[in-house]
């Protein structure tokens, strides 16, 4: 199976969940959450980049973190996570969804340009 290693920032991190799909079949599912498992911010990173949250509206919650502290960590993802998040990119690029801020548009490029490449 191809894997893919990507070097992904805390943004990258927090977004890459709220991307993906709620509801499908059983084995996107078990992708969905391995995805999250494997790039979920432990207790100890958020303690060290001072991570807090708060509700904004129904729809938005802020998250803020001292970007000085926030390291930037290399994650070895399957062929098949690295194309769900990709599709998942992709799609709302094509639903015209995606946020045009910088984060979100640097996060699209990450996972359109490149490909899985190495087999494991």
């Amino acid at each position: 199976m191809k894997h893919c290693q990507l070097s992904l920032t805390v943004f990258d991190r927090i977004s890459i969940p709220s991307i993906l799909p709620e509801i499908g079949k059983y084995e996107v599912g078990v992708v969905v959450k391995d995805i999250k498992d494997k790039i979920r911010l432990t207790q100890e990173e958020i303690t060290l980049i001072g991570l807090k949250s708060s509700v904004v509206n129904a729809d938005m919650t802020n998250i803020q973190w001292d970007q000085t502290k926030a390291p930037i960590k290399t994650f070895d993802l399957t062929q098949l996570e690295f194309e769900l998040i990709q599709g998942s990119l992709r799609d709302l690029s094509e639903k015209e969804k995606l946020r045009t801020e910088m984060p979100w548009l640097a996060l699209y490029e990450k996972f359109i340009n490149i490909k899985p490449s190495k087999d494991k």
